[in-house]
């Protein structure tokens, strides 16, 4: 997730700020969360991502939501773009969260 995003933002010259709180997680990934927290900067930079990172202008946010569910697609907002610049993963009270990982490169080579 965070590396996409990253890649989406740089693209557009544009901000992400992610809520944690917010992420479509299995419920294996909270449980282990919930033993322990500091592993949720792992998990949003894990590259093992299994949701599509998509941005919609706000004023056509309804309008998306309803095309959404008419198709019976899920759809979960977990964050909002901003003019500056990179990404952060925030915590519930506005609070950056870690992540040091920041996803795998399919096209990096090996060191």
């Amino acid at each position: 997730l965070i590396k996409d995003a990253a890649r989406l933002c740089r693209a557009s010259g544009v901000s992400a700020a992610i809520e944690a709180d917010a992420l479509p997680l299995s419920p294996s990934a909270r449980l282990v969360i919930a033993k322990e927290p500091a592993l949720l900067g792992a998990v949003a930079g894990g590259g093992d991502d299994y949701e599509l990172f998509i941005t919609v202008p706000e004023h056509h946010a309804a309008a998306f939501a309803v095309a959404a569910a008419n198709s019976g697609t899920v759809v979960t907002t977990i964050g909002r773009i901003g003019e500056s610049e990179g990404v952060r993963l925030l915590d519930g009270a506005g609070r950056d969260i870690p992540v040091r990982h920041q996803g795998w490169d399919h096209f990096k080579k090996s060191e």
